[in-house]
């Protein structure tokens, strides 16, 4: 006999999982600031050992060398 409720669950749940997976999240990243002559902005030029780019903070007082956390909006760098 099948069980209905158990065959639509699985299908709920293999949607929902398709779904989550389309998602971008955010990423949060540890970066190395590389460049910081622009700090006065908030702007500087940081690495994560692969690429390097640019990083905008409230805080104006990191030095080159800093390690700090970036967070990536959707996981995109472009943005």
């Amino acid at each position: 006999m099948i069980d209905y409720a158990e065959e639509i669950f699985k299908s709920i749940k293999t949607i929902a999982k398709k779904e989550l997976e389309s998602l971008n999240y955010d990423s949060t990243i540890e970066a190395t600031i590389t460049d910081n002559s622009k700090a006065e902005y908030g702007i500087y030029t940081a690495t994560n050992g692969n690429i390097y780019f640019t990083a905008y903070s409230t805080d104006t007082n990191y030095k080159e060398k800093d390690v700090v956390l970036v967070t990536i909006p959707q996981s995109d760098y472009s943005k």
